[in-house]
């Protein structure tokens, strides 16, 4: 029944494979006087291509068809199938028993080659092998297509710079010999270009074995797509060092760009500046109007200090109402007065919050390297006093320390427009 419902092709693939042995068997049947004292010279290679072709069945049928014929090659025709003798017994029950050895070895060996093949081609890793010495690829999974849309055939014609990496290419050239296996493996996280060229995050693994067949040294490899996790690790990392309400940098990231621009300025001996902004009239709405419209706001005032500075200024949310700048490539104090003089007039303008308008403002501090701070403390330090004078001032202005010092009292206000 399993016979009638196969393929064309298998069926196909079936006969030949149950006519090799018989056509092998009459064949040298016709040779026998030449070949005799090679027995089977035909007949048992044709059994191991028929048990190739189809498998333990068809090899399994062709070996039982073929024993009819084995009484007309042992013994001189007798037009009937009997066999009465001891001796042809056994010689037929040899010749069955041979074959149904070659037969079952064949197909354990094609059952665990079978086992491999689906393992390689349907898992989504890629598994592949390249030769040590000529670094060319020898073997490519088929799951190559899936990850980086290149069949295994174009892969293995590429360059191994342009099948992996060119950093990793130099990794692989300098692969450590010795010790293999287990004790002796790379394992990479990559950036691979796909075909469409879009780029694709991998894991590759890899260890330096010999061949036992053949004694040649091999790379074997294992790419993994972790596109997925390097996107999730992305956004965790997005999360740490931002805030959650408006997005910009928190204090974690703000405090390491300072620190970046501190070493800076010190080895190139420039200015940057650090910033202090806390709003004014902030309190009384959220106070009046609840926090959802506060944080509506604060949004708000994110966004437009992003729209205020320039490209090179990092803006930041340190909690609350309070921001913070890093005013980085300062020529001169009046170039970090104009910023502050930008964001003092964004802010001023009025909000539309859900049908409500609101206006506040913001007082505004402002300390530069070196002239007011050796190091990020005392920079932030004056920065923050000079804020506290914007606000003790009257609000809605900028404050710029003079030179040398960070004491409130020996500041100058820059009036607002």
């Amino acid at each position: 029944m399993h016979f009638l419902t196969v393929t064309s092709r298998h069926r196909l693939e079936l006969s030949v494979a149950i006519l090799l042995p018989c056509v092998a068997l009459a064949l040298q049947s016709r040779l026998w006087e030449s070949v005799q004292p090679l027995a089977f010279v035909l007949f048992y290679p044709a059994l191991v291509l028929s048990s190739w072709i189809g498998g333990r069945v068809g090899g399994t049928v062709a070996m039982l068809l073929s024993i009819g014929l084995v009484a007309w090659f042992f013994m001189a025709p007798t037009h009937s199938l009997l066999i009465s003798e001891a001796d042809d017994m056994g010689r037929v029950l040899s010749f069955a028993a041979i074959g149904l050895v070659i037969i079952y070895a064949h197909d354990r060996f094609k059952l665990s080659a079978e086992h491999y093949r689906n393992v390689t081609e349907n898992i989504n890793d890629v598994v592949w092998v390249l030769d040590a010495d000529t670094l060319r690829l020898r073997y490519v999974s088929p799951s190559v297509l899936r990850q980086l849309g290149y069949s295994p055939e174009e892969i293995m014609a590429m360059p191994i710079e342009a099948a992996l990496t060119p950093v990793l290419a130099e990794r692989l050239r300098d692969f450590p010999a010795g010790r293999e296996g287990l004790h002796n493996v790379i394992t990479e996280e990559v950036a691979q270009t796909c075909k469409d060229g879009s780029s694709v995050w991998t894991e590759i693994v890899m260890s330096r074995v010999t061949n036992p067949r053949t004694g040649r040294v091999e790379i074997h490899g294992v790419s993994r797509d972790i596109t997925e996790r390097k996107q999730a690790e992305e956004r965790l990392r997005h999360m740490a060092q931002h805030d959650a309400l408006t997005d910009l940098p928190n204090r974690i990231l703000f405090d390491e760009h300072l620190g970046v621009s501190l070493a800076a300025a010190r080895r190139d001996r420039t200015t940057f500046g650090l910033m202090f902004i806390d709003l004014d009239r902030f309190k009384a709405v959220n106070d009046t109007m609840g926090h959802r419209i506060g944080d509506l706001l604060i949004l708000a005032v994110g966004q437009r200090l992003r729209q205020a500075v320039r490209e090179s200024d990092i803006p930041a949310r340190i909690g609350g109402d309070e921001f913070i700048v890093l005013l980085r490539n300062l020529h001169h104090a009046d170039d970090a007065l104009l910023v502050a003089e930008k964001i003092r007039a964004k802010l001023s303008n009025s909000f539309m919050i859900e049908n409500h308008t609101f206006s506040i403002s913001a007082s505004i501090g402002i300390a530069l390297y070196p002239d007011h701070g050796a190091d990020a403390i005392e920079l932030a330090r004056s920065a923050d006093a000079a804020m506290y004078q914007a606000k003790a001032g009257g609000r809605n202005a900028i404050v710029l320390l003079p030179h040398g010092t960070g004491r409130p009292d020996e500041s100058r206000h820059a009036p607002p427009s």
